[in-house]
């Protein structure tokens, strides 16, 4: 009996003391679930990149200024591109340049040379899910509400490892050094049905959203890729993100290609940034772009957001938007 007894005291006390350790858990747990979750603590990612060091930027950021609208810009550099660090530093120079004259000054956050898994090199970028229907023409901008690219999974992998440890991400562009990116459009048959083009190589691409829209992630949308300079390459692929239209100049609308068009968004020499109605109100929007903020006395404050999806005529843009000629 004795043994019964000590064997049931000894059960009770087990059974006592592991609801106690049971109940310290919970409670340290949920101390104040307002403040703390019990959580399984996150591995670190485990990049495929490698970000072998930083470049020397000094000198470059010397004559940034408060309460001036600013671009945070990070730059990736590989030794594997034909383009050098000096000619990618020499290109974030004059883009610097082309955008001050308009109000807009570039900070470079930093400068890194990395390497990264070949494979990424000489991918699609995003794929079309859908085509127009037959003798349909959408207007230019609203092709891509048609076909809604979207970005292909190799794409994301290799966005989501640059930029993974980056702060503000959804707010900060990113040049990556991937090379042969390819892009994809909508090409009308001879019987006015549509079909997806064969890919073309691109040797830079600025994955605005204007055609990317809300289909690109937030973190991802502040990305270009860059293999290759022109020395206005970085500049024109800004103007795509920042200012938020294709290629297209004075009193001349949107194309695909941006041969004979005057200007920033055109394919020739030039930098500069035109405004009004008859430079398609580009400086206007421009200085509403949702990736510009002012710092003043520490405290930096962005433009709003986009409105709806970063479309071309998103309502950020007011009645800076071309309508009926686009």
């Amino acid at each position: 009996m004795k043994k019964v007894l000590q064997l049931s005291l000894t059960k009770t006390l087990v059974f006592i003391l592991t609801g106690l350790m049971l109940f310290c858990v919970v409670q340290s747990c949920k101390k104040d679930t307002e403040e703390t979750e019990c959580s399984t603590p996150i591995e670190p990612f485990n990049h495929q990149v490698s970000f072998n060091y930083e470049y020397d930027i000094s000198g470059m950021n010397d004559t940034m200024r408060d309460n001036v609208l600013t671009a945070d810009i990070v730059l990736f550099h590989s030794d594997d591109m034909a383009m050098t660090w000096n000619t990618l530093k020499a290109e974030f120079l004059r883009a610097d340049n082309a955008f001050r004259t308009v109000g807009v000054q570039l900070n470079l956050k930093k400068a890194v040379n990395v390497t990264f898994p070949a494979e990424w090199n000489n991918q699609l970028a995003y794929n079309l899910l859908d085509l127009p229907d037959s003798a349909v023409n959408p207007a230019f901008y609203d092709m891509y509400n048609t076909t809604k690219p979207t970005l292909t999974d190799t794409i994301k992998i290799a966005f989501k490892d640059f930029t993974y440890d980056e702060e503000n991400k959804a707010r900060t562009i990113f040049v990556l050094p991937l090379k042969g990116v390819k892009i994809v459009f909508a090409q009308q048959n001879p019987d006015s049905t549509w079909k997806v083009s064969n890919p073309v190589a691109t040797g830079a691409l600025s994955f605005p959203t204007y055609i990317l829209q809300n289909r690109i992630p937030r973190n991802y949308r502040g990305i270009i890729t860059m293999e290759q300079s022109s020395a206005v390459t970085l500049a024109h692929e800004l103007g795509h993100k920042l200012i938020n239209v294709s290629h297209e100049g004075l009193n001349i609308s949107p194309a695909f290609s941006g041969s004979s068009i005057p200007g920033l968004m055109g394919y020739g020499g030039s930098t500069t940034i035109y405004g009004g109605q008859s430079g398609r109100w580009h400086q206007e929007r421009l200085l509403l772009s949702p990736f510009l903020y002012k710092m003043n006395s520490g405290t930096r404050t962005y433009n709003p957001d986009y409105s709806g999806n970063g479309s071309y005529n998103d309502a950020i843009y007011g009645s800076y938007v071309m309508a009926g000629n686009f």
